[in-house]
């Protein structure tokens, strides 16, 4: 009699799911998180209630790979996770997502339920669109959105199939550099703002771990080109001959609170015989520029011999310099060079050499 009564009570489940499951359907959309912080959010909404197994889903985002930026790992309730890794095809850049765990779902009906958000990853064109698609690439990689509740084949329609982010900040240029025997300036344009907060520069010795070391308020909605500077100051102690790098990265902050990474760079420190010899800047060079600056500081006036090396090993371009007691810059004309990669190498008066990189574009 018991169990004549509990396979009452599975058979009127089963029942009562697929009365309200049969020619049903759960549509699907991508949106921004309301709160504007860049977070993409998948959206599903039924027209029915929904009560039982969320038993698979499938769906393919897509957007332009010229935007440079990808998706990170996803954060859902409903364990919907990567299915794969992305893969351009022609100008597009697809990420599958799936799952199949059969988790217990309780959805009103003509109601949407956030059961995905991802963020993204690079520091992006200032604006990027995402798209849930169904196209060829889908249709050839088992992507097409598909949604089964206990077994039940309840795809719907695609209806928000396209987002478009924007981007707090788009960087057109970030320089760090050495301007003297202790300090390191940093240097960064941007083509454009966009309700941003901050920059907060971050400052690592191996480029694992990183530490806030200052913030540069940002314009919030600046013109195009608007040029930020900041110096850390003392951050090498040229009195103790020795090499040392640092690495240097921008978080870029917007109001929400939103925030990318920009690339990183280097800057490298070496004093040696009361000689200290900074970077060229700029590096890379525009070709047929006029000039790149080399800071030297000397602890005494002293003489030394610059020779410019070409990939091949030639010398290019050589001249003499006298230094001053303290801080130098050393103009090196590069209107005679060609595309590439040089050396620039400086001989002291008693033998030591220096050797610093420089490209030229």
């Amino acid at each position: 009699m018991r169990s004549y009564k509990i396979l009452t009570v599975i058979f009127f489940f089963l029942f009562s799911f697929l009365k309200n499951t049969s020619g049903q359907v759960v549509d699907i959309g991508i949106f921004e998180n309301p709160s504007g912080s860049g977070t993409l959010e998948i959206r599903v909404r039924p027209d029915v209630l929904f009560v039982g197994p969320y038993s698979n889903v499938v769906f393919t985002i897509r957007w332009l790979d010229s935007y440079g930026v990808s998706l990170l790992n996803p954060t859902s309730s409903f364990f919907i996770m990567k299915d794969g890794a992305e893969e351009v095809s022609g100008i597009y850049r697809y990420q599958k997502f799936a799952q199949a765990t059969g988790q217990t779902i309780n959805w009103p009906a003509n109601q949407e339920v956030v059961v995905m958000t991802i963020n993204k990853d690079g520091n992006g064109l200032g604006a990027a669109t995402f798209e849930l698609v169904n196209d060829s690439w889908t249709n050839s990689n088992n992507g097409d959105h598909y949604e089964e509740l206990l077994g039940v084949d309840v795809t719907g329609a695609i209806y928000a199939s396209a987002v478009s982010i924007l981007l707090p900040v788009e960087l057109s240029s970030f320089y760090a550099r050495t301007l003297n025997n202790t300090d390191a300036i940093l240097d960064w344009t941007v083509a454009s703002e966009i309700n941003s907060s901050r920059f907060d520069i971050e400052r690592s010795i191996n480029g694992n771990y990183w530490t806030k070391i200052n913030s540069v308020a940002a314009a919030g909605n600046g013109p195009l080109g608007w040029h930020y500077t900041f110096m850390d100051k003392k951050v090498f102690d040229s009195n103790e001959p020795g090499e040392a790098t640092f690495y240097y990265r921008l978080k870029m902050v917007d109001l929400s609170g939103y925030f990318e990474y920009s690339n990183v760079r280097q800057v490298s420190f070496e004093s040696r015989g009361g000689l200290f010899v900074g970077n060229p800047f700029p590096n890379p060079a525009g070709m047929r520029s006029t000039s790149v600056q080399l800071p030297v500081s000397a602890m005494t006036e002293t003489d030394i011999r610059i020779d410019i090396y070409d990939i091949q090993s030639r010398i290019v371009i050589s001249n003499a310099s006298l230094l001053s007691r303290g801080n130098n810059k050393i103009s090196i004309g590069t209107s005679t060079l060609s595309t590439g990669v040089y050396h620039i190498k400086l001989t002291m008066e008693n033998g030591g050499t220096f050797v610093r990189r420089l490209v030229v574009l």
